[in-house]
């Protein structure tokens, strides 16, 4: 786009398993947190697809990539406690999230992406938010994506300018 020097995404976030592990489950089935997670490891893997988090302590999870959704993680046989299968589900709380959910962008409450764009040297600012605003039209069929400017109003940029210029 004309005017345009860079645009840069932020905020995104890749999607993985949240796996919250319940001491007292644990306990009572005479199982750790190391245990677990080898468990959880031994499925396969070639990269991290999220964290199995305790309250002390935090390993990487390197799982099968069939494995996508918390249903499918609820079901995974992690031990066996009394000749009984131990089945995830039984000892943690496991929910669809982001990997790090510690990161990312906020738009009040809510996780969001942002577009940060930055003009070219030399371009008009008025004139690149007015492309930038025609562009983003589209945005009204989508009810999901809100469009929130962190400029301040363009009116206000020009009466700024205006009133630099009156003063020399």
């Amino acid at each position: 786009m004309s005017g345009v020097g860079q645009v840069v995404i932020a905020g995104e976030a890749q999607p993985a398993v949240q796996v919250r592990l319940n001491p007292e489950a644990l306990a009572a089935r005479g199982l750790g947190f190391a245990q677990i997670s080898a468990a959880l490891n031994s499925e396969s893997a070639l990269k991290p697809t999220g964290n199995l988090e305790g309250r002390r302590a935090e390993f990487p999870l390197d799982v099968n990539q069939q494995l996508t959704k918390a249903d499918q993680f609820r079901k995974v046989i992690v031990a066996y406690s009394n000749g009984a299968p131990v089945e995830l589900g039984d000892i943690a709380t496991v929910a669809d999230g982001p990997r790090n959910p510690r990161t990312g962008f906020w738009f009040g409450t809510k996780l969001a992406e942002v577009l940060l764009v930055f003009k070219a040297p030399g371009a008009n600012t008025l004139k690149v938010v007015d492309r930038i605003q025609a562009m983003m039209a589209w945005r009204t069929m989508f009810s999901i994506i809100t469009i929130a400017s962190s400029t301040r109003n363009p009116m206000a940029i020009v009466s700024a300018i205006s009133e630099r210029l009156s003063m020399l």
